[in-house]
């Protein structure tokens, strides 16, 4: 768990990357995103772009997410913060968890739009109480640092302690832990 407490600090659109495609994995996209999912799933990057933007066009939030990854890490299109902040807002604004922390981290960075700390914590605060397990232990560390909201550890604890009962964070951390092998 400590290395995914690390990484999702550290890197927070890795995450997100890691959560599309288990989202794609467990049937969560329609079927009009099987053909970006299987492109994406192989890394095979301008196709998922080009199979997941018609999607994305007509308002399917998974494929919104898809391209805002796919903008934010430069895969098979020109890496452009701008569009990933765009598409992952898109995404967001439909209740997309992964999305909502991707738009939070945004914020928080500064990449691709400017930096609102108060923006960061309102959309980190929508992914946590939907239950993104992710945003959950994010929230715990603002909480823990007084980071756009007062310093509480009783919140922070709260907000761990709510993360941890997910048993996705093991995928999540064992890809994460495979890939730093790498």
């Amino acid at each position: 768990m400590r290395n995914f407490r690390k990484i999702a600090i550290r890197a927070p659109l890795i995450v997100v990357t890691l959560s599309i495609g288990l989202n794609l994995s467990s049937g969560f996209a329609a079927a009009e995103m099987k053909d970006a999912q299987e492109a994406f799933m192989r890394a095979d990057y301008q196709e998922a772009y080009r199979q997941s933007l018609p999607e994305a066009e007509r308002g399917n939030a998974a494929a919104q997410s898809m391209i805002g990854s796919l903008y934010a890490y430069g895969r098979g299109v020109p890496k452009d913060d701008s569009q990933a902040f765009h598409w992952f807002k898109r995404a967001a604004d439909q209740g997309d968890l992964s999305a909502q922390y991707a738009v939070s981290q945004l914020y928080e960075t500064g990449r691709g739009v400017e930096r609102d700390t108060q923006a960061a914590v309102h959309w980190l605060k929508k992914a946590a109480e939907g239950g993104f397990s992710v945003a959950q232990l994010s929230l715990a560390h603002h909480y823990r640092e007084g980071v756009g909201v007062p310093q509480d550890r009783e919140q922070a604890s709260y907000w761990e302690a709510k993360s941890a009962q997910d048993p996705a964070n093991g995928i999540v951390e064992g890809a994460l832990d495979r890939a730093a092998e790498d």
